[in-house]
């Protein structure tokens, strides 16, 4: 299946089966970084309550998309960072447009600074971590090999 033939077939099935109104393609395949094997994802927004996921294999590539209530569109969290740079499949109006902005301005914004007790957890944490890779105990050599 074409690049552009599987990308108009995923996006005809979001909208029959989920109504979405907007599609985002988001990732490798947004930024030009795909490789063979790369999947497609894609992000609908529409009138469901919840967060929906549709991943599968579609012929020999796979899908992953998800489906977000519309209101998403409006109030981007940090959870949506990820659709950043994302390439607008389908829209209605101009929100989707408006979302990738907000998204821009929470990047630039930047993470929420921590509490100071979590500051303070996490540098106690760090600290011990190191201590028990001095003592190479079972903990601290996993931590050291990244397993």
């Amino acid at each position: 299946m074409a690049i552009d033939t599987f990308i108009d077939e995923a996006c005809r099935e979001l909208v029959s089966r989920h109504g979405v109104h907007t599609i985002l393609l988001y990732g490798s395949r947004a930024n030009g970084a795909e490789g063979a094997d790369s999947d497609y994802d894609l992000a609908g927004f529409g009138s469901t309550a919840v967060v929906l996921r549709d991943a599968r294999l579609v012929g020999d590539a796979y899908l992953d998309a998800f489906v977000y209530p519309e209101a998403v569109l409006l109030a981007p969290t940090e959870e949506h960072l990820k659709l950043r740079g994302s390439k607008v499949l389908l829209g209605r109006d101009s929100r989707a447009a408006g979302f990738l902005g907000r998204l821009e301005e929470l990047h630039r914004r930047g993470p929420a600074p921590l509490p100071a007790d979590e500051i303070a957890a996490r540098k106690a944490w760090a600290h011990k971590m190191v201590q028990r890779i001095r003592r190479s105990d079972a903990e601290g050599t996993i931590a050291e090999s990244g397993c």
